[in-house]
């Protein structure tokens, strides 16, 4: 594996530190977290960008609603409350600092084509809707407040905060909360293929937004890998010209996959679903 390859897997552990402290630039350090404890204010909707301009509001510290340890607080009326308490200890008020310090980082949003803070990039390409659906693995029911990172690829095959040329850009890469149903979505690109590995993105589940501010308890990791004909398809076109070389990658000796179901065309941009056992 190539040094760009284990760079750019790290996950949020990883990725969360560089995207924060270039986010964080230029902001006044009494600022750059939202007021904590019975003040923190911002929304977890579990399917909408949320929070990001500072104006919408969900009860975090004080009146946030704490799930036991280890389960996850309900959505009501659309907004979700995040389940805190198994990573902070009973301590409601550390929770919601730092789901509110993610948030506020700008990854949490559902639309991952633009960079966010003080970076202005735009992936152009084939418009790509993720959907990922969490169930329990035990019986089968969605679960809701879990938090979902997502990373990938440039059409070139090339990633933000990573590739020569982008370090200064946090485009595709993003964090969504499940919703009632189980589901999160992201609205992307079609990712190239990179270091001839199988056109693929990445993604994590962590058990709500606190844990994956602290990249603590990952619940699961794996690469959502895309088909063939789809891939085809898509590498087809000039500006995907870079990635064709790579559809003739060992798919079966690419690690941890999970392959989605793509539905789409060109014209009107694609869908790609997988239903995740958590």
């Amino acid at each position: 594996m190539t040094e760009l390859a284990t760079r750019h897997d790290g996950g949020l552990a990883h990725d969360f530190p560089l995207v924060r402290r270039r986010r964080m630039t230029g902001l006044a350090g009494g600022t750059t977290v939202a007021a904590l404890a019975g003040t923190a204010t911002a929304a977890l909707a579990g399917t909408a960008t949320a929070a990001l301009a500072g104006t919408a509001t969900a009860a975090l510290a004080g009146t946030a609603t704490v799930a036991p340890t280890g389960g996850t607080a309900p959505l009501t009326g659309g907004t979700a409350v995040a389940a805190l308490a198994g990573v902070t200890r009973g301590r409601p008020e550390l929770a919601a600092a730092l789901a509110t310090r993610l948030m506020r980082s700008g990854l949490v949003r559902d639309d991952i084509r633009r960079s966010f803070g003080t970076s202005h990039g735009v992936a152009r390409g084939v418009p790509l809707t993720v959907r990922l659906r969490l169930v329990s693995a035990n019986s089968g029911k969605p679960v809701a407040g879990y938090a979902v990172y997502l990373w990938q690829s440039d059409r070139d095959g090339n990633y933000s905060l990573y590739s020569p040329g982008l370090a200064a850009e946090n485009y595709l890469r993003g964090v969504q909360a499940s919703n009632d149903n189980g589901w999160v979505q992201f609205r992307s690109i079609f990712p190239g293929a990179a270091a001839d590995r199988w056109p693929h993105l990445h993604f994590e589940v962590y058990p709500n937004l606190a844990a994956a501010t602290e990249a603590s308890g990952r619940l699961h990791r794996c690469r959502l890998t895309l088909p063939a004909d789809a891939c085809a398809t898509v590498y087809a076109r000039p500006d995907y010209a870079a990635s064709r070389a790579s559809l003739g990658a060992d798919l079966a000796g690419d690690g941890a996959l999970e392959m989605a179901g793509v539905t789409g065309c060109i014209e009107r941009g694609f869908t790609a679903v997988r239903t995740v056992a958590i």
